[in-house]
């Protein structure tokens, strides 16, 4: 849920991974736009170093992940990847190609939009969703023309779960519409 014009609160470590609780140096805060969003840009922290109950990642490490191992023929190999930088799960919306990337401890960013805007079908339509995939599979079609085939055929958005390597497939009222074990 985003809210719009809500302070954040923005705490940064130093490069030995300590926070300055007393001098509040790199601490500020800024207000979400309209839509709910802030943006920050920041250098990486040093690892913290106390007991780390929460593992954090970056989207900067995602997109390198992505850039090296994100496709069809390296997907398992991507998906280990980002569980070893602590994602569990991802969604990705075929509305813009955005992903909400989740971790431990309630921990999740967002990435940007990855393409223009699509509409959804409203009917959604298993065998097309299918028939797009196996496209996709085969280099017949890329990552756009799969997710423009995938909306026309009523596909809302995509979970994979890199633990258990799998891929579930939603329509906009949220039914199941496929999974696939991801090998």
């Amino acid at each position: 849920m985003h809210h719009a014009n809500a302070l954040a609160d923005l705490w940064q470590a130093n490069a030995s991974g300590a926070y300055d609780n007393s001098g509040y140096n790199l601490y500020g805060h800024q207000y979400t736009d309209a839509d709910g969003y802030c943006t920050l840009t920041a250098l990486g922290p040093g690892l913290y170093p106390g007991p780390r109950t929460l593992q954090m990642f970056t989207l900067e490490q995602i997109n390198d992940a992505h850039d090296r191992l994100g496709n069809a023929a390296t997907l398992a190999a991507y998906l280990r990847e980002l569980n070893s930088i602590g994602v569990a799960s991802f969604t990705s919306y075929l509305c813009d190609g955005h992903s909400e990337f989740f971790g431990s401890g309630g921990y999740s960013l967002e990435s940007p939009a990855a393409h223009k805007q699509l509409t959804i079908a409203d009917a959604s339509n298993r065998e097309r969703c299918i028939e797009h995939l196996h496209l996709h599979s085969q280099q017949k079609t890329s990552y756009v023309e799969m997710s423009k085939g995938l909306a026309d055929s009523g596909i809302e958005k995509w979970t994979m779960d890199t633990t258990a390597l799998t891929v579930t497939y939603y329509d906009k009222a949220g039914n199941e519409m496929l999974v696939e074990k991801i090998s």
